[in-house]
């Protein structure tokens, strides 16, 4: 089977990284293709972004000569989701919709946490319209967006230090959206792999130890001393 992981916005950074999980969840014989539009925006964060993600990302998956037997769109906002599924002879699959279908299976309800208050709109309307309100306990948001006094200081740092820059998403969950929904400008940064967090072999190595303490410290004195570059 031939299956194209779509991601919506230009962040190749983060199309290599659903590439990876993808690939590390794929049966045997499935052969995984991970791409992302060639314009657009970087990240999804409201309507507009996604209008214009849509509308390019379409553009790509329809004049391209390859086909596949199922596509995924890998937004939790599962943008353009009914126009791929009649624009292609193929499952299409919205990773929001199957996220909140298979937490129906799993528990009684559940909730759903984003990053900014502008997408909870959004996301009630996706629970809306999947039928699923009865079984949606919350929608939260974590309320940092990307071009945050914060992420901006980090990606610095991390420039600084030649460690990569562009943020990512996180799979994960964390303690973070404790200090979010106060209000506190929140992310998450670190050394180690998300994929071996709370595993029965998590560990991390020294080095990455030192080089993160180097990274808090950068990122403590360029919060703390805006004017330095």
């Amino acid at each position: 089977m031939k299956v194209l992981v779509l991601n919506p916005n230009t962040s190749s950074e983060m199309t290599a990284s659903i590439d990876r999980v993808a690939r590390q969840y794929a049966r045997p014989g499935t052969e995984i293709t991970s791409w992302n539009p060639d314009r657009g925006p970087l990240s999804i964060e409201g309507a507009f972004d996604r209008q214009i993600a849509v509308e390019s990302s379409l553009e790509k998956v329809l004049k391209a000569k390859e086909r596949f037997d199922s596509y995924i769109i890998a937004c939790f906002g599962d943008p353009g989701l009914q126009a791929f599924r009649e624009a292609l002879d193929a499952n299409v699959l919205g990773i929001a919709e199957s996220a909140m279908l298979t937490a129906c299976i799993l528990g009684h309800k559940f909730s759903v946490l984003s990053v900014l208050a502008r997408s909870r709109p959004s996301a009630e309307s996706l629970v809306r319209n999947y039928g699923l309100q009865d079984r949606c306990a919350s929608v939260r948001t974590t309320d940092t967006p990307l071009n945050s006094s914060l992420v901006r200081y980090a990606q610095q740092a991390c420039s600084l230090l030649g460690l990569p820059a562009e943020p990512v998403g996180y799979a994960q969950a964390s303690d973070g959206r404790f200090f979010a929904e106060k209000g506190i400008p929140t992310i998450l940064i670190g050394p180690g792999k998300a994929s071996q967090a709370h595993t029965v072999n998590e560990s991390i190595e020294i080095d990455q130890v030192i080089e993160a303490s180097r990274l808090y410290a950068l990122l403590a004195f360029l919060i703390l001393n805006p004017q330095e570059k």
